[in-house]
């Protein structure tokens, strides 16, 4: 460390961080939320986050470009109603780190502070430097910069010093956070509170900080500690919620299933019912409005959603220097629902069917999927497990949990089961979804008609390069991730456009610890003990032959483990890893999942009847490999049409999506602003505990033996 009048030159080597990274992996800090369009901060200083520097450098030189144009006598840009000054230094090292040479930008930093006289102007440069060594991942060395900035902090004797000290504080306490000193980023979180105490309660850095801080002792643990925060994270929301903006609806949900979630882990805690309900009513509006947008044509793309919410999340900052500026477009963090869905429009609901991701991508993998299925009848909807996709932006919650997940899947069953009434509802995963469905199956199977698993093998190739990888990881240090999407990437698809969407995805996790992926292998392997409990519930196995990331073998093996007789094997001769996650959906596997559903979900009278009925025949789709189970797939048409309609969601003033009043947007404008007003309806959100339950009586099926 260098302090204002010397600077430290210690060799470093140059680390490259991909643009395409986008940190999608530890979040850092509490963020602000932002949902199905609605947009949040991020939970501290996510990790890798060259893309937003690089995002944010553009808008601070375009428009200081601009400003010159327009003006000589004024140096800076105006960003909403915001003067911030940007030098022709800044300017180069802006650039230079916008051509993706952050350790450049970071030493010709290092020479500026050395060379600058004026005390004011290097603590400025000392800020900046703090940003780029935290998106670089050097944690300590940002602190260290940071505390500089802070000991030369101005009192804080009105809001605007209150809200610049406090920022400061949470900033270092997210450093502490990438760390994993808990206790530290604790105690700055706390300060940064206390700082805090005289602003407005709705505002923003005080949901981030009461978040960032429930997370802690949340990893710590530490429940009954963590509800005053979650409490006071929820009173906030609530504040923040009278705006009537879909944003703040957005804080105010991700509030109440933080609470909701940390009761679930008290030991006695007060009673759930009232949060329930509250979530029940939150994740109905937003989910429907989301639904309507998407039915319309109206739902942005992602990068768009992000860059609108960006940018209102800045603004409200009002930052003052292109280092704040630089700091804030760091720590937002697109928030988005944890589950998502497709709803059918032309026709009453056949059926549900819950989806479940593979490692490294999100809800969104499934879109293809749940368009076709949904423009045949099916309600699809799909979640994110916990540690990716919305996970990873929410405090205590980024890294794995897939026990918890399963959990999850039970949650949002019931939630399933009160907006349809009691329909069939099955159970889709792969990968490691496919995993996730089969122990899911175990436990929920009263809940469930049957359960789709694809490629779910635990037997993968290339599995001791990967094994040594990790295991280098692990001795340098276990907690820190490393980016492993990029092998799992290739060795999933071979097809450009999916290898693309992948790398693309701004809510995939392409970098995981040592200690996750231990915990995966652990998880992958035991499946075949929840196999064995599988032993009256239809399960439906997938495996493609081209599939060159996890061994067909293993599927095989967990086929055989299966204790139910009503099990069939389809094998896709041309199919890779990816079967469901993909743009092209397999027509022919679309038709036997379709028969497959509905024979199952037409109510069995008879056993004995069931008994004399005809047996389902295997087909085999592209021949085995050696050893492998012939593969048993219903081979009936069904009434399949494919298609691609658009999934819809209900009107917002109804409360089940089986009602025929079609959603109408509450906007013509194809881009949801920032501003969206959220219509106060009230919704008749059902919170019975009751669930789906399935018929007893099955018709006996055999399948071809191995």
């Amino acid at each position: 460390m260098f302090g204002l009048g010397t600077l430290s030159s210690k060799p470093r080597k140059e680390k490259v961080v991909a643009p395409l990274v986008a940190s999608l992996i530890t979040s850092l800090i509490a963020p602000t939320f932002l949902l199905p369009l609605p947009a949040k901060s991020s939970p501290g200083f996510p990790e890798c986050t060259s893309d937003t520097l690089i995002r944010a450098s553009r808008n601070l030189i375009a428009a200081n470009h601009h400003s010159h144009a327009n003006s000589a006598n004024q140096q800076g840009i105006q960003h909403n109603h915001t003067f911030i000054d940007v030098n022709s230094t800044e300017q180069e090292i802006i650039q230079t780190a916008l051509d993706g040479k952050l350790f450049d930008a970071e030493k010709m930093l290092e020479r500026e502070i050395n060379q600058e006289k004026d005390k004011e102007k290097k603590i400025g440069l000392f800020y900046m430097l703090a940003a780029l060594e935290k998106m670089q991942e050097k944690s300590s060395e940002a602190r260290r910069h940071l505390e500089v900035v802070l000991h030369h902090q101005p009192p804080a004797i009105d809001s605007t010093g209150q809200l610049r000290h406090a920022l400061l504080l949470k900033r270092i306490g997210d450093c502490y956070y990438g760390e994993r000193k808990y206790g530290d980023a604790l105690a700055s979180y706390n300060a940064a509170l206390i700082i805090s105490s005289a602003l407005p309660i709705g505002s923003r850095i005080l949901a981030d900080l009461y978040e960032s801080a429930m997370g802690i002792l949340i990893i710590e643990k530490r429940y009954t500690d963590a509800q005053s925060y979650a409490e006071k994270f929820l009173a906030v929301a609530k504040e923040r919620a009278k705006s009537g903006l879909w944003d703040d609806a957005g804080v105010l949900f991700w509030a109440q299933l933080q609470m909701l979630n940390l009761y679930r882990h008290m030991k006695n805690p007060p009673d759930t019912e009232p949060i329930r309900q509250e979530v029940s009513a939150s994740i109905e509006k937003l989910m429907n409005y989301r639904f309507g947008l998407e039915s319309h044509g109206k739902l942005p793309p992602l990068s768009e959603r992000k860059e609108i919410f960006e940018k209102h999340y800045i603004a409200e900052f009002a930052p003052e220097s292109a280092a704040e500026y630089i700091w804030l477009a760091g720590e937002f963090r697109l928030r988005t629902m944890p589950v998502i869905g497709w709803m059918p429009t032309q026709q009453k609901t056949k059926a549900a069917i819950l989806c479940v991701h593979g490692l490294g991508l999100d809800n969104q993998a499934f879109t293809p999927f749940g368009l076709k299925m949904s423009a045949n009848g099916y309600a699809v909807y799909s979640m994110d497990v916990r540690g990716f996709g919305a996970w990873l932006t929410t405090p205590g919650q980024e890294d794995l949990r897939l026990n918890e997940a399963i959990n999850d899947v039970g949650s949002i069953l019931g939630l399933i089961s009160q907006r349809h009434g009691g329909v069939p509802i099955y159970l889709l995963g792969e990968s490691m979804g496919g995993a996730i469905a089969l122990r899911a199956g175990a436990k929920y199977s009263k809940d469930l008609h049957g359960v789709i698993s694809s490629v779910p093998s635990a037997e993968r190739f290339q599995a001791k390069k990967m094994g040594l990888t990790v295991a280098v990881h692990f001795l340098k240090n276990p907690n820190k991730p490393f980016r492993v999407g990029d092998m799992v990437v290739q060795q999933a698809s071979a097809i450009p456009r999916v290898r693309e969407a992948w790398h693309d995805d701004l809510k995939a996790k392409m970098e995981m610890s040592p200690k996750e992926l231990m915990r995966f292998a652990v998880f992958m392997r035991e499946t075949k003990f929840s196999c064995a409990k599988l032993n009256d519930l239809p399960v439906f196995f997938v495996q493609g032959l081209k599939d060159r990331l996890v061994k067909p073998k293993g599927t095989y093996e967990l086929f055989e483990a299966v204790t139910s007789q009503d099990k069939n094997l389809f094998i896709i001769g041309d199919e890779e890893h990816l079967i469901f996650e993909t743009f092209n959906q397999s027509g022919m596997l679309l038709e036997a999942i379709t028969a497959w559903m509905d024979k199952h979900s037409t109510p069995k009278v008879d056993d004995t009847k069931n008994a004399s009925a005809s047996k389902a025949t295997g087909a085999s789709v592209g021949a085995p490999t050696a050893g492998a189970p012939s593969a048993g797939a219903s081979s009936s048409s069904a009434n399949f049409t494919g298609g691609s309609a658009s999934g819809t969601g209900s009107n917002l003033n109804a409360a089940s999506p089986e009602s025929g009043d079609r959603w109408e947007p509450a906007s013509s404008s194809s881009q949801l602003p920032s501003g969206v007003p959220l219509k106060d309806t009230a919704l008749g959100v059902s919170t019975s505990k009751k669930h789906n339950s399935k018929h007893k009586q099955k018709e006996p099926k055999t399948t071809a033996a191995p």
